[in-house]
């Protein structure tokens, strides 16, 4: 339901204009979907996430350390579109803030580019244990196609039909109960 307005958008409109060529809505719609389905992945091998007694604290969380990009904005509706708190590191910083950010904000997953996550490994070896996608630098569509492209892609929804019922349960952020 988070993207349920990139429906509305025509397909062919342009959605983001990136150096190499504009991505359409159509494109932007598909992008996005693949990273909700492999961040919801990676939300199923964290052990928290299957507790239905979980909090706040326990929500599966992902560190952003793209810069401006079309791949920083799918990975950002990605996350939000899976239900994970997402913090998001600044190009501008330098590698001890995001450093610092890594250790405070815990992540169960940092999506970065190959030279940050090379620059944050060679001065703390200590997070080589962490669960990292890492992306081209150049963070445009084609280094988001490779990238998505080494996860199988989720299968098709099947159609809607009058026989075949479907629910939606919403729960609390905070609490994980059902509402």
């Amino acid at each position: 339901s988070k993207l349920s307005w990139l429906n509305d958008c025509n397909e062919e409109q342009v959605a983001i204009h990136s150096n190499a060529h504009p991505i359409s809505f159509g494109q932007l719609r598909h992008l996005i979907l693949r990273m909700a389905n492999l961040l919801l992945h990676f939300q199923d091998t964290a052990p928290e996430h299957t507790n239905p007694h979980r909090s706040f604290l326990d929500q599966h969380r992902v560190l952003c350390l793209l810069p401006a990009s079309a791949a920083l904005i799918v990975a950002q509706m990605g996350a939000t579109a899976a239900g994970s708190l997402l913090c998001v590191g600044l190009p501008e910083d330098p590698d001890e803030k995001r450093t610092e950010r890594l250790k405070s904000f815990d992540p169960d997953l940092v999506i970065v580019t190959a030279s940050t996550w090379g620059r944050l490994l060679t001065s703390h070896p200590e997070l080589e244990h962490r669960h990292a996608l890492i992306i081209g630098d150049a963070c445009d569509e084609a280094d988001l196609d490779e990238f998505l492209d080494s996860f199988p892609e989720a299968p098709e929804l099947p159609p809607f039909e009058p026989g075949r019922p479907a629910y939606v349960v919403y729960t609390s952020g905070s609490s994980g109960e059902p509402k």
